[in-house]
């Protein structure tokens, strides 16, 4: 017997692999500030005065995104926006292993999970040593012809500038997936599966899934439907129509140039992951129920 059915491979990361229980030594903190954001400076400036009391060293950013190299050295990041904030830190967040604290000013935050009224006792907490639980979430790399490299927590996008459908043929390895006769292609994370994924008709599925989710945008064809792969595929896509076509995007930033960088290459990274802190008892389903406004757990009433 194969060792793979002996030990078979599981589709959930673990609590222990996903969330870690962590006491922070917070020397340096970054504050990504969305300005735009009616209340955010003025928090950050508050959060500045807490670090200052504790001699902990403070930068502000409010350029998005922050470039690759811009939280080394760091050890914390308060993002005072929504979940579009974190996504301008995910690369250099991920590339450094610095822990993110989004604070969402938005009206549908996925990942910025906190209150600005709760950063008021959660930061001085984090700073005076209490332990927080730290989901890492998996990231996309995206690698162009060129060999030039781009990470997204949500998603890797291929899709037309113009009203004419794109010719696109995506491989997992040697071997075809299908040619999409489109407009475009989403190649989304489990944590990006709630983004433009869902829109396009896509899979909500769970942030700890080791998977992938392929979904054609608008296909010419009504069987073509989202596909859930595992997180180890590595995607190939091509263009078969007419370069400078269309645009290729990570998490909604344009990444490359269409006319140099077909083939693409779409792999779940190995070694990165984007440190996310969480509520201690962080739900996911809570927050499908919440934000998606589900209502089919209301209580069922027959009609006369």
């Amino acid at each position: 017997m194969e060792e793979d059915c002996v030990h078979p491979r599981r589709w959930f990361r673990s609590d222990a692999e996903m969330n870690t229980q962590t006491r922070l030594r917070v020397h340096r903190i970054a504050l990504a500030v969305n300005p735009s954001k009616s209340g955010a400076d003025g928090l950050a400036a508050e959060l500045e005065a807490c670090a200052h009391e504790r001699n902990i060293e403070t930068r502000r950013v409010d350029a998005f995104p922050v470039p690759a190299d811009g939280l080394k050295g760091y050890d914390l990041c308060c993002v005072l926006g929504g979940d579009g904030s974190i996504l301008g830190v995910v690369e250099a967040a991920a590339r450094a292993g610095v822990p993110v604290l989004g604070f969402n000013f938005g009206a549908l935050g996925f990942m910025a999970n906190f209150s600005a009224e709760e950063a008021r006792s959660i930061v001085p907490a984090i700073l005076d040593g209490t332990p927080c639980t730290i989901d890492r979430r998996a990231v996309l790399e995206c690698r162009d012809a060129t060999g030039a490299k781009a990470l997204a927590l949500n998603d890797v996008v291929v899709k037309t500038l113009t009203s004419r459908l794109a010719r696109l043929q995506v491989r997992s390895g040697a071997h075809d997936i299908n040619d999409y006769y489109a407009d475009g292609v989403i190649v989304a994370t489990p944590t990006g599966s709630t983004a433009y994924n869902v829109s396009a008709g896509g899979p909500i599925v769970h942030p700890h899934a080791r998977a992938i989710v392929l979904t054609p945008i608008n296909p010419h064809t009504l069987s073509n439907r989202a596909i859930v792969l595992d997180e180890e595929t590595s995607l190939h896509i091509d263009l078969r129509s007419g370069p400078g076509e269309v645009l290729i995007a990570c998490d909604g930033r344009y990444v490359f140039d269409s006319t140099t960088a077909f083939p693409l290459q779409i792999t779940t990274s190995r070694e990165l992951r984007f440190p996310l802190i969480q509520h201690d008892d962080y739900s996911h389903f809570h927050v499908l129920r919440h934000k998606l406004q589900w209502t089919g757990n209301a209580p069922f009433r027959l009609s006369r």
